[in-house]
């Protein structure tokens, strides 16, 4: 969202709930998604012919950033941003998942203490050699707008038995979390909910 209002898109930001989209995504044999939701999962991206539906958050933000400065030319520059977003998926789709609570409690408190220290070890690394507030330093990204998300999952208590306290030990991580929530881009484009 922020990435297509900084791009200047005129576009309908529609929000649903999961039962919505439950509801929504219900294909012709009872498939979780239908060709309006390809993957039964959101964002998607409809284009004005209202036949074009592409998907994905990383390749819808790095679509509109291309057409404003949150995705950079530099191909250094944009092999970090990317990088920052790749991270980002792995912390995410790495946390474990079991259907039994306490079976999950167990495999989420051991994946806290022994795989995202990987993960924001490097992340943490990355803004320190920024030299900046954000993953290219002063300029905000689609990298540092990932990197936000990501954190504000934990911060709404989205990552079950991992407490937001966890990431304390990367302060620049939590720093990196409020100056995003906190840039004017952000602010303006009323995305994140302050």
């Amino acid at each position: 969202r922020v990435a297509l209002t900084t791009a200047g898109f005129d576009f309908e930001d529609i929000r649903i709930s999961y039962e919505e989209l439950g509801k929504l995504r219900i294909g012709k044999n009872g498939e979780a998604y239908n060709e309006n939701f390809p993957l039964g999962t959101v964002p998607i991206l409809v284009f004005p012919d209202g036949e074009r539906i592409l998907t994905q958050s990383a390749a819808i933000s790095r679509f509109a950033g291309k057409y404003c400065d949150l995705y950079p030319q530099d191909p250094l520059k944009a092999f970090i941003v990317d990088e920052i977003v790749d991270i980002c998926s792995d912390i995410n789709s790495s946390a474990p998942q079991s259907p039994d609570k306490e079976k999950k409690k167990e495999l989420r408190e051991k994946y806290a203490k022994e795989q995202l220290p990987k993960y924001f070890n490097l992340i943490s690394k990355r803004l320190d050699e920024s030299d900046g507030s954000f993953i290219l330093g002063d300029n905000l990204s689609t990298a540092d707008l990932t990197l936000f998300s990501i954190v504000d999952l934990f911060a709404n208590g989205m990552f079950d038995y991992i407490p937001y306290e966890t990431l304390q030990p990367w302060k620049n991580v939590i720093d990196h979390y409020n100056a995003v929530k906190n840039h004017p881009i952000v602010i303006k484009s009323k995305a994140i909910k302050q």
